[in-house]
């Protein structure tokens, strides 16, 4: 391994080392200035990953300490774990992982639990999502290490950490807050409420299929009147522009309003956005009509 003087200006070899944090050439000012210099998108997750193994050694292969060193960067990249999404096509809490995955063009097993058979319910389900809910993410990592996430944001987040590249969140402090809260207006505010356990068991309180149908209806409109509300008086700064977690959630959401024959005519802000968004190719590839298990009970 060479050590770098400081003096040097031509672009470096991804093997390399900076020899001192504190004396940067004068055209760099920071770290994260001299990864946008010398990193393309390839090697900048690997050199973070090194670098958090300090996988470092000087010409002496005598271990450096990481206070005299900037840089360093090997061309070893770290194994991915293999992934399978246990989803149903209709369900909307694992369409916006979907949406998350095509976003991302992660590979990942797609398998199908039909909500209505109760498979969910299963005894082998159930050992690894007692809330017996899709989604669930699996993953199998390179030591053969078996673990499971369930509840959609956490896998987003999960992914997002995985592969940071086509971020579903605004760099902006602010705006990345906004999308949340527009997300778990959602997650949290109205589609637990129309959720098919509720829908049955208001089914079995009152021996009616209408009143199932009614108290659906009257929380998605309810819900769907709030975001549009906050949407129309505090646009969001990124339409057009990048598909954000806000999206993820509100295209499902939009689905099921429809499903349940919502007035649409009450959200003309969010069904422009929802013509943009479905234009996407993430939201394409993520559409239930396009899942294996399409139309499948």
């Amino acid at each position: 391994m060479n050590m770098i003087p400081d003096h040097v200006t031509q672009p470096l070899h991804p093997k390399f080392v900076y020899q001192s944090m504190n004396k940067f050439p004068p055209y760099i000012n920071s770290i994260t200035t001299t990864r946008s210099i010398f990193f393309p998108p390839p090697f900048r997750s690997i050199f973070f990953h090194n670098l958090k193994k300090k996988i470092i050694t000087s010409p002496s292969k005598q271990p450096l300490s990481l206070s005299p060193l900037a840089l360093y960067m090997s061309t070893e990249s770290p194994k991915l774990p293999k992934l399978s999404l246990y989803s149903y096509w209709r369900s909307s809490s694992a369409w916006r992982v979907r949406v998350v995955l095509a976003l991302k063009n992660i590979p990942y097993e797609y398998k199908a639990t039909p909500l209505l058979q109760k498979i969910q319910q299963s005894e082998e389900y159930t050992s690894f999502n007692p809330m017996q809910q899709v989604p669930t993410l699996k993953i199998d990592d390179e030591n053969g290490q078996i673990d499971f996430i369930s509840q959609s944001l956490a896998i987003i987040e999960y992914l997002e950490s995985l592969y940071p590249e086509n971020s579903v969140y605004s760099k902006a402090p602010l705006q990345r807050a906004y999308e949340h809260e527009l997300a778990l207006d959602i997650v949290s505010g109205i589609q637990p409420l129309q959720n098919l356990n509720i829908l049955l068991h208001i089914k079995a309180l009152t021996g009616e299929e209408e009143k199932k149908l009614e108290w659906a209806v009257k929380y998605i409109t309810q819900g769907l009147v709030a975001i549009e509300t906050k949407v129309k008086n505090k646009p969001l700064l990124n339409d057009g522009k990048y598909i954000s977690i806000f999206h993820c959630c509100l295209i499902p959401q939009l689905y099921n309003a429809r499903r349940f024959k919502c007035d649409m005519s009450l959200f003309p802000t969010l069904l422009a956005i929802e013509e943009w968004c479905l234009k996407q190719p993430a939201f394409i590839a993520a559409d239930p009509d396009n899942q294996p298990d399409a139309n499948q009970l």
